[in-house]
């Protein structure tokens, strides 16, 4: 899922350049709008990796929602600034790890096992 045309294009010639063009999907949308409607259509994934604008933090519905798509032991991989800190718990997702890497942190969480 990608909004801008540049990025766009690198992904697809990035793609094509490894040879896995047809072997996914590339969505031209807003984040929110593809989650939501990946969700209507049931679609499930090993891995979810949202990269939001650092200015603007990731919506807390949309992160409910990408939590939905996720398989089984599926992992959600959310970048931030590193500036920031994220809740360890977030609704059904509990972070598992987080590592730094300069100005960014990467965090990763999987759905909380229920007790």
């Amino acid at each position: 899922v990608e909004k801008h045309l540049l990025a766009l294009k690198v992904i697809r010639e990035n793609a094509e350049k490894m040879a896995v063009g047809d072997r996914f999907q590339l969505l031209a949308r807003d984040a929110d709008e593809a989650v939501r409607e990946l969700a209507e259509k049931d679609a499930r994934f090993d891995i979810v990796f949202l990269d939001p604008p650092f200015a603007v933090p990731p919506r807390p519905e949309t992160l409910q929602a990408a939590a939905g798509l996720l398989d089984g032991g599926g992992m959600l991989v959310l970048r931030y600034p590193s500036a920031r800190s994220l809740p360890k718990i977030m609704g059904t997702l509990a972070l598992r790890r987080d590592k730094r890497y300069g100005i960014s942190k990467v965090g990763f969480y999987s759905k909380e096992e229920k007790r």
